[in-house]
């Protein structure tokens, strides 16, 4: 997996305890956030970022979606490339980044 997006919600064990009840384990595991990664290469752009928001406006729908003092949530895009690396978001999707309040984070290295 060379390409992907992580996304990754940090908070209290108590909305780290509930979101692991609501949605799958997680796929790293740390004590004081949950994460589930999708696969760019195998999945494709589009539905791997359909995929991680989906999730979020689910945990937004059962309002366990961390804000301000109680957590945060990041999206972090990993992204390996030959040559010159462009990366072009929808609208749409920027402003429901931050009408959710999320992070984006995006790292990238050359092969």
């Amino acid at each position: 997996m060379s390409t992907y997006i992580e996304l990754e919600v940090k908070g209290t064990s108590e909305v780290v305890s509930t979101i692991k009840k609501e949605f799958e384990d997680s796929q790293r595991e740390f004590e004081s956030s949950w994460s589930v990664l999708f696969d760019i290469d195998e999945m494709g752009f589009n539905k791997a970022f359909d995929s991680a928001f989906n999730i979020l406006r689910s945990m937004n729908e059962k309002n366990i979606l961390p804000h301000n003092d109680d957590g945060r949530v990041a999206i972090w895009f990993m992204y390996e490339y030959e040559g010159q690396c462009n990366i072009e978001f929808p609208l749409s999707l920027i402003k429901e980044m931050a009408e959710l309040n999320i992070t984006l984070n995006i790292s990238c290295w050359e092969k």
